[in-house]
């Protein structure tokens, strides 16, 4: 990776999920607060990151961005992480196999339903 710059951006990677796009953005140099409310994913991108975590290059936020803050169900796809969902319907349909877990929620002022 190369050195954080002093015209680094910052930039807000809402919904991480693996981090690819987040790999892209600190190998630009840029600065990162990654957003993931799956705990398994957060976790893998703990490892992958560690060492820009380590810099303070990157901020990862194990949180769902909502209304409220406190916790939620969050459900989980068995089969295909990128249909994990707040919405039970979503993530559910056509049989899939998924569990729950909670997460914790914060408050997003920018959020509005």
């Amino acid at each position: 990776m190369p050195p954080i710059s002093s015209t680094a951006k910052l930039i807000y990677d809402a919904g991480m999920h693996n981090g690819d796009d987040t790999a892209h953005y600190l190998h630009q140099g840029n600065r990162v607060v990654a957003i993931e409310a799956d705990p398994s994913l957060v976790n893998d991108a703990i490892r992958r990151f560690s060492g820009t975590l380590e810099t303070g290059q990157l901020v990862i936020l194990k949180v769902a961005l909502v209304d409220q803050n406190g916790g939620m169900d969050f459900w989980i796809n068995d089969d295909d992480s990128h249909f994990n969902s707040l919405n039970q319907d979503a993530v559910t349909q056509k049989g899939v196999r998924s569990h729950v877990t909670q997460v914790e929620t914060r408050h997003d002022r920018l959020y509005r339903r």
